[in-house]
């Protein structure tokens, strides 16, 4: 791993922000980085008001690393990271055990190391498998969706600079419903250094259209995983908003049964119970009613059962608005 501190800073830097504390250190830092890192904090400052620049006292240079080294991209075995496992150009895939599993998840990292060791092995990927409690740190003050896990990722890119000299950060959100988020297009690159070069990756494709080339891919539906919950250390519980919601898009490109992870089909009360509870399980499940009607699918029970649950979401969405306008005037006061 590389010795410098750059990897460090980036790690620090929202959580600096948030206790408006400047950063201190005696290794070197690229002078490249600290130049993005500016922008990089005016960006993330704008985008949420609790958070405000700091200086960064460091020794800097412009650090050198052997050349031809490969292309990464970050793998949890999901939607987003194998779309962009199966770029032509990317060599090596990054797992990291203490992002999305619990360091104390012993059993769950094992299921999950096992499945993407394969899947590397089957699309003829090298694979990178780093672990860190890095979470039991950032929890503490920084929300991981919203403000962290870019920071993390970029943490994690620079550690391996002398093995990577570019590294993709599978999208989230496709360039149509973009909104604040910790991995972003507008910032994701601004994490560079001279060592190391980082790209959002897939923001044109949506997700449904992300599981449309999945379907026919044999590694994605041998171990894909997706889960929020993973009750009891489960890789896949068939059951949460996110499970349901992938069950769903494949059914509507044509994938129905081809994953092995899980269910072949979800039944329509419980996808009209679907828990709308946030941004993304509403552009979701919009998205996977739009993809249903261009199918030419005929199936009106899912058809209704998703704007059932849309509708829940929007009418969720205005009472959070209402309650925004409400409190806002009492904040200013």
């Amino acid at each position: 791993l590389d010795q410098g501190a750059t990897g460090w800073v980036a790690a620090l830097t929202p959580l600096a922000m948030k206790m408006r504390s400047p950063i201190h250190t005696n290794a070197v830092v690229d002078e490249d980085f600290l130049t993005n890192l500016i922008e990089a904090q005016r960006l993330l400052a704008s985008w949420y008001h609790d958070l405000h620049p700091v200086p960064v006292v460091a020794p800097t240079r412009r650090l050198e690393v052997p050349a031809g080294r490969g292309i990464g991209s970050f793998f949890s075995g999901g939607v987003d990271s194998f779309y962009s496992a199966l770029a032509p150009e990317v060599t090596h895939l990054v797992f990291v055990h203490g992002f999305d599993i619990r360091i104390d998840d012993n059993e769950l990292a094992e299921k999950a190391l096992s499945s993407v060791r394969r899947a590397a092995r089957e699309m003829g990927k090298e694979l990178i498998e780093v672990r860190t409690n890095i979470r039991g740190f950032s929890d503490r003050s920084s929300h991981w969706g919203y403000r962290y896990h870019g920071a993390a990722m970029a943490h994690i890119g620079h550690l391996l600079a002398e093995h990577l000299e570019t590294v993709y950060f599978p999208s989230s959100y496709d360039d149509g419903t973009l909104m604040p988020w910790g991995s972003h297009p507008q910032l994701d690159h601004l994490w560079s250094s001279s060592c190391v070069r980082f790209v959002h990756h897939g923001l044109s494709a949506r997700r449904v259209q992300k599981i449309m080339r999945l379907v026919d891919c044999a590694p994605a539906m041998e171990h894909l995983r997706v889960c929020w919950l993973h009750p009891n250390s489960v890789y896949n519980c068939g059951k949460c908003e996110k499970c349901i919601r992938t069950v769903i898009s494949l059914q509507v490109a044509g994938g129905a049964g081809r994953c092995r992870t899980l269910p072949a089909a979800v039944p329509v009360e419980e996808i009209a119970k679907l828990p709308i509870t946030n941004h993304g399980s509403l552009v979701f499940a919009e998205q996977n009613l739009e993809a249903l009607g261009e199918s030419g699918r005929n199936d009106p029970e899912l058809e209704e059962a998703l704007e059932q649950c849309i509708h829940r979401g929007h009418r969720r969405e205005a009472r959070r608005e209402r309650l925004s306008n409400l409190v806002a005037p009492l904040t200013r006061r």
